[in-house]
């Protein structure tokens, strides 16, 4: 079954602060790979002058039979990212996946696809990969209200409530779900957060929407691929849109 979504408009002061497009793989413990892997920044150095390690830290904790504790820890380096000279888009390149970051401000949606899928092709065939285990594409949003005081529902739709006997206000909330795309065999993530509120400042709030498909096919074109990111993105802005009221829209229009 196909998935319906209408196009929705592209806001002029998009509240995009960084849209991912993630390919996601099985993870590889061929660590020599690593070197491929930054190889990867010679064919985008023009583009992505700037290297950076991608490190993670692990901690153990061993106990022996009278309880003595020992601790150890170690640093993996799980592959690099290139920057562009402004700091404005990245491409993550690791052992478990690629992915493309643009940072604010974000223009369309095709230029991100455009440059994700660059971005694959070259990690893909750097790294001799043909599979792909999931897709993702995710925008961090930063809403700013120019309001101390206000309702949630003047500028949401989606957000917590109390019931009617308790005359307190929310000061702060944190929400997290998982909405399933059954027809797309997709699921999204939305996390909705409020901001501590500043003196002399606005209200702040994340809104972090993150649509993902599990991928069983082995090989997909790059069309296929091109068309499954597309169908998030419309799962991603359908929540979106569907989680504000149109005082939101007007402060991005």
């Amino acid at each position: 079954m196909a998935l319906e979504i209408q196009n929705h408009e592209v806001f002029k002061r998009s509240p995009i602060k960084e849209a991912v497009v993630n390919f996601a793989v099985l993870p590889t413990v061929e660590f020599y790979k690593l070197s491929l892997i930054e190889d990867i920044g010679k064919s985008f150095f023009d583009k992505y002058p700037i290297k950076k390690t991608i490190k993670v830290f692990r901690h153990n904790f061993d106990f022996d039979q009278e309880g003595t504790n020992s601790t150890s820890s170690e640093e993996s380096i799980i592959g690099y990212q290139f920057w562009s000279s402004d700091e404005k888009e990245l491409l993550s390149c690791r052992l478990d996946g690629f992915s493309y970051h643009k940072l604010s401000p974000y223009n369309n949606w095709v230029d991100v696809l455009d440059s994700s899928i660059e971005g694959w092709r070259v990690y893909k065939e750097v790294l001799d990969i043909d599979s792909i285990s999931a897709l993702t594409v995710r925008n961090i949003n930063l809403i700013e209200i120019p309001k101390k005081e206000f309702e949630l529902d003047e500028y949401f739709l989606l957000y917590p409530s109390l019931t009617e006997e308790f005359e307190q206000k929310i000061e702060h909330f944190s929400n997290n779900m998982i909405v399933g795309f059954p027809e797309f065999n997709a699921k999204c993530r939305v996390v909705f957060n409020s901001l501590p509120l500043q003196e002399n400042s606005n209200s702040s709030f994340v809104l972090d929407i993150d649509a993902f498909r599990n991928i069983e096919k082995t090989c997909l074109s790059v069309e296929q691929i091109g068309n499954i990111l597309t169908g998030l993105n419309k799962i991603k802005d359908k929540l979106f849109f569907g989680s504000i009221t149109g005082n939101t829209r007007e402060l991005f229009r």
